[in-house]
């Protein structure tokens, strides 16, 4: 559903324009207020972090090589799990780094910022308002992930009803779901191992090319 979202669509139209240059970095930050109790330290990745995953390959258009994960301690408040931060390395050379802590207690947030060779483009906060007052500027942070993400949501369930009437599909395909499971498969490896691991990705068939 994200690649419905205006942000990163804008993002994406920012790199097709080619103003800004080849990308080079693309830091990402994935958040909730709390996780539900079945989620273990593999399913932050597994669960949450293939989010990004999949959003970086649409994105940038290509796929990942290689891939470390670790760990800083474990949150007081979620003893059990351990919140993440992810570097992949695409084939052609682009960095995105991915921090997934899904126990922030303040609210949801996603954020993403695109640094290319002459400029950067990032996600702007999602709040209606802004209110200051009393010397603080205040915005509503959104408690999950239906809230902030409801325009893509909507537009993903339009494009489907789109892809019905005009025979033509939009959105992700069952590629782009195996590509972003293995590579997400990689980091768990990586995880384990505590070592850079390679994402090894069959050959994609014709019927996706």
């Amino acid at each position: 559903m994200r690649r419905f979202d205006p942000g990163y669509l804008a993002m994406k139209e920012a790199l097709a324009q080619n103003r800004l240059g080849a990308p080079l970095f693309f830091h990402c930050v994935h958040r909730n207020a709390v996780g539900p109790e079945y989620l273990t330290s593999e399913l932050v990745i597994a669960n949450s972090a293939v989010h990004e995953i999949d959003i970086a390959r649409f994105l940038l258009e290509e796929e990942f090589a290689w891939v470390a994960v670790t760990s800083p301690r474990a949150s007081m408040r979620a003893p059990s799990r351990r919140p993440q931060f992810i570097v992949l390395e695409t084939r052609d050379g682009v960095v995105v780094d991915v921090e997934v802590f899904v126990d922030a207690t303040y609210g949801y947030e996603v954020k993403g910022e695109l640094v290319c060779e002459a400029g950067a483009v990032m996600l702007a906060p999602s709040p209606a308002i802004t209110t200051r007052e009393a010397g603080h500027e205040i915005f509503i942070v959104e408690p999950d992930w239906r809230a902030r993400f409801k325009t893509a949501y909507r537009e993903e369930i339009a494009g489907w009803v789109d892809s019905i009437r005009s025979g033509k599909p939009r959105g992700s395909s069952a590629w782009d779901g195996y590509a972003a499971s293995v590579t997400a498969g990689a980091c768990l490896e990586a995880w384990r191992s505590r070592t850079r691991t390679k994402v090894t990705l069959a050959d994609a068939p014709d019927f996706y090319r």
